[in-house]
């Protein structure tokens, strides 16, 4: 739990606007279900992805929709 409470206090800190969804969610209301992912949804202006991608930078993320599992590149160009 203490990685979740990490993550999320990186998004809040960088002004990143999501909601946690998922099982983790489910758990912090209660559930008995246990699982080891965190899944979150964030706003998708650009300002708000580019922030995103500011906080979550040091765990070099990549885009798991892409064949290659490219690293996630926004730029203003590309996050319209």
């Amino acid at each position: 739990m203490l990685e979740l409470t990490r993550l999320l206090r990186t998004l809040v800190e960088a002004d990143v606007e999501f909601v946690l969804v998922g099982g983790l969610a489910a758990v912090t209301h209660g559930s008995t279900l246990h699982t080891r992912d965190i899944d979150v949804c964030c706003r998708f202006s650009p300002e708000n992805l580019l922030r995103l991608q500011d906080a979550l930078r040091p765990l070099n993320p990549r885009h798991r929709m892409t064949p290659a599992k490219l690293p996630l590149k926004l730029n203003e160009g590309n996050c319209q």
